[in-house]
Order: structure tokens, then C-alpha cells, then sequence
């Protein structure tokens, strides 16, 4: 799957204009990849790559995790039960935010799995120097923290921007050495 992504931004970039490869004032080839926007888009696949694979294999066994998921939210809620007080509320807050995830335990999974897919693309196009690539990238960074948002919500979900817009400022401030 890997390789088909990776042929098919070939594909793109080898239509387009290709870069000039010339030399500047200082001996240097043009549009050379800076070593951050290097150490990041390196760092976006092995996490894509990941992403992609843990939740294929998350789907693969999505009755036993899902039974899983279960058996701890009715721990949990007997644990909320006997506690009480304030740490008591905490986890029915927590168990409150456990039962969406289970309720909506495929769809977090396969929007995990296609974002994953969208920003590889995009990172495999910025690591050619591909401006257009960020915007695959913002689109999938960014649409699985607000799909979390949009179906569990709760103050976790939130947190989980930190991260994807923390990636998407180190992409923007290399926009100028892409075309």
C-alpha cells in the first residue's frame, strides 16, 4: 500500500515542472531540502506509518478490543460507584467519555486510519518539495483531532491539537524553500 502512495505522488510530481537543479552563488544545488523539514517529514511517515497499521490491526480486532473496552468501563463505573466524592466524579466523567469511544469505536478508527493515509501523501509530497502537499497534510493533521472533538468531545480531545498544530506551524515556516 505504502508503494502505491508512493508512486502515485511520483507520478504527480514527475508530470509538473520539474526543479532546476542548477547552482547558486555559493556552490549549493537549488531547492535543497532543509535537514528540519527532512527530520519531520521522516518522523510523519514512521508516525503515519503507524497510525495506518495500528488501525488496521485495531479494525482486524475490533470484537475482542471492543469486548475489552467494555468489561473496563463496567469495572469502572462499580469502582465510581464505591469511591464517590470528587475523584468519584472524575471517573464518571472518564466513563462517560469511554462509553463514546465505544459507541463510536469504528468510525474513530477508520477516520484514524484515513487521516493517517492523507497526510502521508502530503508529507511524501512536501519531502519532493511539493508545496501542494500541506494542504493534504493540514487537512488530515487536523480533521481526526476535530472528528474526536465532534464525537466524544470532553477535554481530552481538546489536548489532542497540541501535536498536529504543532506540526503544521514546523510545515508552514518551510513553505518558502517549496514550490
Amino acid at each position: 500500500m505504502f508503494y502505491l502512495i508512493f508512486e502515485a505522488t511520483d507520478y504527480l510530481c514527475s508530470n509538473s515542472k520539474r526543479f532546476d537543479m542548477e547552482k547558486d552563488e555559493f556552490d549549493q544545488p537549488k531547492n535543497k531540502r532543509p535537514e528540519f523539514l527532512t527530520v519531520i517529514c521522516i518522523m510523519t511517515f514512521v508516525g503515519s506509518a503507524w497510525g495506518i497499521l495500528s488501525g488496521l490491526g485495531t479494525l482486524a480486532f475490533s470484537d475482542q478490543l471492543l469486548d475489552n473496552m467494555v468489561q473496563q468501563a463496567e469495572m469502572q463505573e462499580q469502582l465510581t460507584e464505591q469511591i464517590g466524592g470528587t475523584f468519584g466524579k472524575i471517573l464518571s466523567m472518564m466513563s462517560s467519555i469511554n462509553q463514546d469511544m465505544i459507541d463510536n469505536f469504528v468510525p474513530l478508527t477508520i477516520g484514524s486510519v484515513i487521516s493517517c493515509i492523507i497526510c502521508l501523501v502530503g508529507a511524501l509530497l512536501m519531502w519532493r518539495l511539493r508545496k501542494i502537499g500541506f494542504y493534504p497534510y493540514l487537512i488530515g493533521e487536523l480533521g481526526l483531532p476535530i472528528f474526536n472533538i465532534v464525537l466524544i468531545g470532553g477535554v481530552m480531545a481538546y489536548i489532542g491539537l497540541f501535536f498536529p498544530i504543532l506540526f503544521v506551524i514546523f510545515y508552514a515556516i518551510h513553505l518558502k524553500h517549496m514550490k
